[in-house]
This record gives structure tokens, sequence and C-alpha cells, in this order.
């Protein structure tokens, strides 16, 4: 669906929402985000929220310190992760300088520019992520580590695999994240 910037608002206070987070990604791909309150959103949406980049590894230090994230509204997705009480949301944004102009490491613009011009020369993008992901022991205060559940490898299965069990696919569920098990075919 096509949100509107008015729709993620009628949405968040409809949803009992607490937290927005402003997602995006750096130039190594990492994904990076802050959480704003549902009163900063009229703000978020028609001036970005400021950042201070300069400590973003990679965004050009100092002399990009000030720039803006733009929330887009299309991109509004409920995170299943706090269910409990005050739900939480996130948007991916555009990175912008003050006076308004793309900022030239937008991972994001980049993609877009980089499909532009492939469609200029006739070429088509197919686009999309694949999702892997490793599952860590805790210590005994519960702590992450990074130490693995367990050392099997790809594609091996129960007693070997521990984690084989994990239900991700319902987390991707709750998420409105479509999946599917395996490669699809060239």
């Amino acid at each position: 669906m096509r949100y509107t910037s008015q729709d993620v608002q009628s949405f968040v206070a409809e949803e009992d929402v607490r937290f927005i987070h402003l997602a995006f990604c750096d130039v190594f791909g990492r994904q990076k985000n802050i959480a704003i309150l549902p009163a900063e959103l009229p703000r978020a949406f028609s001036h970005g929220i400021a950042i201070d980049a300069s400590a973003i590894r990679g965004f050009g230090g100092r002399v990009h310190s000030d720039l803006f994230l733009h929330p887009l509204p299309e991109t509004l997705t409920m995170l299943p992760w706090r269910p409990e009480q005050g739900k939480l949301v996130q948007m991916q944004c555009r990175i912008r300088y003050p006076d308004g102009s793309p900022f030239e490491h937008d991972t994001r613009s980049l993609l877009i520019r980089a499909v532009e011009e492939a469609a200029a020369r006739g070429l088509r993008f197919s686009v999309g992520a694949e999702l892997e992901f490793y599952l860590f022991c805790l210590d005994d205060q519960g702590r992450q580590t990074r130490v693995p559940v367990d050392q099997a490898s790809y594609m091996d299965s129960a007693p070997d695999d521990r984690g084989g069990g994990r239900p991700a696919g319902g987390l991707y569920d709750a998420a409105g994240v479509g999946y599917s098990a395996g490669r699809s075919p060239p």
C-alpha cells in the first residue's frame, strides 16, 4: 500500500505507536536508525530530522556533519518485537543536506540513480534482500556473546543444527516480510 505522511500519522495515533525508527544504511551496508516520538512526525515529514553524520563512518567526517533524515511514508513497517504496550514502527529514509539537496553517499539514492541509469540503457534491475542470520549463546548474565550455539554448516539438520527448529518464519510473517526457503531459479 502507498501510505501518505497523513496516513502514517493517523496510523501511529490509532495503533498506540510509542516509537518510530527512522532507518538508513551507511556506505558499508549496515542499517542505522534513530528513534523519534510520535509528536516529532510532522517535523520529520516537513523538514527532516537532523543527525550528526560526522559520527557515521564513510559519511565524510566533519565535512558532512549536519544531515537530515526524511522518512518515506510508503516504507512504514510495524516491528514485531515490542508487543507488550506501545508499538514500534520503522520507516526507511532519504538523507539530505540542510538545503534539501540529496546527500551523495545516501545508499538509497545511489541505488535509485543506478536503476535509472540502467533503464536509460535499456537494462532492468532486479534487486532483493537475502536474509541470513546466525544464533549465538548468551553468557551467565544473559548478555550476547560471539560463541555460536552449534558448529553446524550450511543445510545441516538436527542434532548438529541446534537452531533449525527456531520459528524465524513466524517473525518474518509478523514483520510483513515475504520469504521463501531455498533459492529461486535464475
